[in-house]
């Protein structure tokens, strides 16, 4: 079966996609299927959808490529890791991309030009007044075609903006490099850890509230998430954890590396739904034995996301 432009646009529609949304787009196109016009029919299908009164983006990051050992960073030749897709729409004619050497963001549009404008002025790429913050302030949807949420990238500044201590305890440093050859220097903050490895089990509390919900893209099970939605539901429990964690600071010297070494507790089954049950409820008390806040079915999910 060859799905068709046309198709692919009655697939959008039906989701709830429409013409002046911004939309931030995580994908794997051989979930999709075969397509007329293969990668290019994707991406015609989702400018039609959204045209230019509305604002396509997609993620093209290039950490993996700009290293301490390749620390330059070009807006026009440096690739992107993401897929075919974000590489292909980045090479697009009036498709602008952020200046930030690791999470950087392409987008067409009619303001697209100002919404990835000064990214490189950042230390850390998801500042909340940068691109990604800026998806917040349209109160973009993001499409996740054939991906779970392991790839939702905008999971990472919501944790920073809800003060989860996610960043490099150094900056790196790397280099803007123009159509000149001149190199400027930018000192740019890591995201440690493998946060992204567990975001899947936010998709329960996700859904539960309506932030989050499965659609269909031509043949790729796919999920629909609106970022307002998923800040609003997850800053109360990223926070509250937070403060779980210094008040367990406070009382156990260990509490930091007892957390770290046993984080398969994390893995518990249940604590999708204890994530669920904890914002509901009021805080409870902290046990002074670790070993029943690790495994603590309410703290399951959250606790762990704010550790890692």
């Amino acid at each position: 079966m060859i799905y068709t432009i046309t198709s692919l646009k009655n697939d959008l529609i039906s989701a709830g996609i429409s013409a002046g949304d911004t939309l931030l787009v995580h994908s794997s196109m051989k979930s999709i299927g075969d397509v007329e016009n293969r990668a290019d029919g994707v991406i015609t299908a989702l400018m039609e959808v959204i045209t230019r009164d509305g604002l396509l983006v997609f993620p093209t990051l290039s950490d993996r490529y700009v290293t301490r050992q390749t620390p330059d960073f070009n807006v026009k030749t440096t690739p992107c890791w993401t897929g075919i897709l974000p590489e292909l729409f980045r090479k697009k004619e009036n498709v602008f991309r952020s200046v930030h050497p690791f999470h950087s963001l392409s987008a067409w549009g009619r303001d697209a030009a100002e919404f990835t404008s000064g990214h490189e002025r950042f230390e850390t790429a998801f500042d909340r007044e940068s691109p990604w913050g800026r998806l917040l302030d349209r109160n973009a949807k993001v499409l996740l075609i054939g991906v779970g949420l392991t790839s939702a990238t905008f999971l990472h500044p919501v944790e920073q903006w809800c003060g989860v201590p996610i960043l490099s305890e150094t900056p790196e440093l790397r280099y803007i490099v123009d159509d000149s050859g001149r190199r400027t220097p930018r000192t740019v903050y890591w995201h440690a850890g493998a946060h992204s490895e567990n975001y899947f089990r936010a998709e329960p509390l996700l859904m539960e509230h309506g932030a989050l919900k499965k659609i269909r893209f031509g043949g790729a099970e796919s999920f629909l998430m609106d970022c307002r939605e998923t800040f609003r539901i997850m800053k109360p429990v990223l926070e509250e954890v937070d403060a779980q964690i210094e008040h367990l600071k406070g009382k156990h010297a260990i509490v930091a590396d007892t957390f770290m070494a046993d984080r398969r507790y994390a893995m518990l089954s249940g604590a999708c739904h204890g994530a669920i049950s904890f914002t509901q409820e009021k805080r409870r008390e902290i046990s002074d034995k670790i070993d029943k806040v690790i495994t603590n079915k309410f703290l399951g999910f959250p606790l762990f996301l704010a550790i890692m």
